[in-house]
């Protein structure tokens, strides 16, 4: 039996209709369908376990959908072929995994991600920061700074997933800068700030909106781009 179940926070962390699954637990590859496993058996059991509790959050959250036994590949590069559609995205960090689908009548793309708290350390802040998020992570008290760090960088990776179903676009971290609007210190709003080399690259990044939320040890980020507009 799968340890995936439905997550109403990532849930939350959208605007309109999504399905979404969580896990704590680590992922069974005895649970990958032929095809997922296919071009596997090299990995290491640690990857191989983490890319199982995703796609099991995967299956979860199709199920929903009544696509419970949808074979869910990897394209050549290396992202998953959702079912005809549908859009998705889904992260595992070391202990957590989750999966967000949608149909894309309600948004043309979507982007989650999660990271522990303590996990992206000072030495990697300007490899991942551009100056504008570094004085922001500088003004706060020194106890905040870390899940911060770790925010910034989920948040990144969000939205990183979320254009990419778009455009087919690699970015650097320092491509993009973001607004955080913490409602508090557990959850808040995020935007694309202005300036940033995303949007001249594709403006229309200022039409995503974003959210986090801390869930134990790690926080939770999300990007969508709706189909139609509306207010987040």
């Amino acid at each position: 039996m799968s340890g995936a179940l439905e997550s109403p926070l990532v849930r939350s962390l959208f605007s309109g209709e999504v399905f979404a699954a969580e896990q704590l637990s680590p992922g069974d590859p005895e649970q990958l369908l032929p095809e997922e496993r296919a071009g596997q058996a090299t990995w290491v059991d640690k990857r191989l376990r983490e890319f199982a509790a995703g796609r099991q959050c995967a299956r979860r959250a199709l199920r929903q959908l009544t696509m419970p036994d949808y074979a869910l590949i990897n394209g050549p590069d290396r992202c998953p072929i959702w079912p005809n559609g549908i859009v998705g995205s889904i992260t595992h960090a070391d202990g957590f995994a989750a999966a967000v689908v949608a149909r894309n009548s309600d948004f043309t793309s979507v982007g989650l991600d999660a990271e522990r708290r303590d996990r992206v350390g000072a030495d990697l802040w300007e490899r991942l920061f551009v100056p504008a998020e570094l004085s922001w992570l500088q003004s706060l008290e020194a106890a905040q700074r870390s899940g911060a760090a770790a925010l910034l960088f989920s948040a990144k990776e969000a939205l990183y997933k979320c254009q990419y179903l778009v455009t087919r676009r690699w970015l650097d971290f320092h491509d993009v800068a973001l607004r955080v609007d913490g409602q508090t210190e557990q959850q808040g709003r995020l935007a694309v700030a202005e300036g940033c080399r995303v949007l001249e690259l594709w403006p229309e990044a200022r039409q995503m909106r974003g959210r986090f939320a801390v869930h134990e040890g790690w926080v939770v980020s999300s990007f969508e781009l709706a189909t139609l507009p509306r207010t987040l």
